[in-house]
């Protein structure tokens, strides 16, 4: 386990946490910044609900209606493989026509990853990228943060504060 000091600096200095080989094509796959996390959870409110209260001999069939909804997985895996930096700069770039971008899109990777990947491989290649992505990090940063602004002081009249969150009529009359 590394520890978070150890993992910013190798976002910060996009240091690579890993290969991945897809389709004979070998990806250095960069600690994911948060601007990785914030596409790669743009693509999850993408996928379909699927109910799992279903008995279990209904499950497989719903499961594979929904399949033609899934391949923002597919997305997710690619975004992470890839990372933000190198999805934003590949879109900034304008191309020749007749010739191919240097740096494969998150479109053309998902799709490699489609042909190429078993549901379990896709599986264990999701777990695998997203042990190494510092969501844990993520969910403490944005839980601080959210608890940090929850318990803030708000100020209702001059001089005087309640709990952010509280309306001054909640209970409390702040008039005198």
């Amino acid at each position: 386990m590394q520890t978070i000091e150890r993992r910013a600096a190798q976002t910060i200095l996009e240091e690579s946490v890993g290969q991945i080989i897809i389709d004979g094509h070998t990806y250095e796959v960069p600690a994911p910044t948060t601007g990785t996390l914030v596409m790669v959870s743009a693509l999850i409110s993408e996928l379909p609900d699927i109910d799992l209260t279903l008995p279990d001999d209904e499950l497989p069939g719903e499961m594979l209606h929904k399949a033609k909804d899934c391949r923002a997985v597919a997305d997710i895996a690619a975004t992470l493989i890839l990372g933000a930096k190198k999805i934003k700069a590949g879109r900034r770039r304008k191309w020749k026509i007749g010739k191919k971008p240097a740096e494969p899109t998150v479109d053309g990777l998902a799709e490699k990853i489609l042909l190429n990947c078993t549901a379990s491989q896709l599986r264990r290649l999701l777990t695998h990228l997203l042990a190494a992505s510092g969501i844990d990090d993520f969910f403490i940063i944005t839980t601080s943060l959210r608890t940090r602004n929850l318990l803030a002081a708000t100020r209702t009249e001059v001089g005087k504060t309640t709990v952010s969150g509280l309306s001054s009529a909640a209970g409390q009359n702040i008039s005198k």
